[in-house]
């Protein structure tokens, strides 16, 4: 496939870089839930919580990620996505079902496509703009095939807003910072 002949053009030291400056350094496109969605940041942030707590999920302590991190989101979903085909009862089933269609409807749908099109818009490399679209097109397929619930998508992607509380997240690296002037 073509993602995989541009990784292979890709050298790690391309990768690396590339990866810093998206996600960790200037965050040109920030990578959580919450530079995306107009909600308080806390209720998202203890929502995705109750989430993971209540399916007994708890790697997000391990990996030192927020939980609204784009990974672990991914993650959750492939675990809850096991643990429905997995189920011994079909109310066990139809349990892990409703949570994951709750969750894509209210931790993914809305943002999920607002991130790749930051994706594919400020990268500076091929593999990335090839993620970004594989991920929206990937996201759309189980949305579909789950049949999960979905509110309609705006018009245009959601713009990342910035979080005065915490500069260095959240595309908010180039505020003034206390003592600055």
């Amino acid at each position: 496939s073509e993602i995989f002949s541009i990784a292979q053009a890709t050298t790690v030291d391309q990768w690396s870089d590339e990866y810093w400056r998206l996600f960790d350094s200037s965050m040109a496109c920030p990578i959580n839930q919450a530079a995306y969605v107009r909600r308080e940041k806390g209720t998202i942030l203890g929502d995705l919580s109750g989430f993971y707590l209540a399916f007994g999920w708890e790697h997000v302590l391990q990996t030192g990620e927020r939980p609204d991190h784009l990974l672990c989101q991914l993650e959750f979903i492939a675990v809850m996505l096991a643990m429905a085909v997995q189920a011994q009862t079909d109310e066990q089933s139809e349990i892990a079902r409703e949570a994951l269609g709750k969750f894509a409807q209210t931790h993914m749908h809305d943002w999920l496509p607002s991130f790749c099109w930051q994706l594919c818009e400020v990268t500076q490399l091929p593999l990335f703009g090839a993620i970004g679209t594989w991920l929206v097109m990937l996201w759309d397929a189980l949305t579909a095939v789950h049949a999960w619930p979905v509110d309609p998508r705006p018009a245009e992607r959601i713009e990342v807003q910035q979080d005065i509380e915490n500069p260095y997240e959240c595309a908010a690296g180039g505020l003034v910072q206390p003592g600055e002037h």
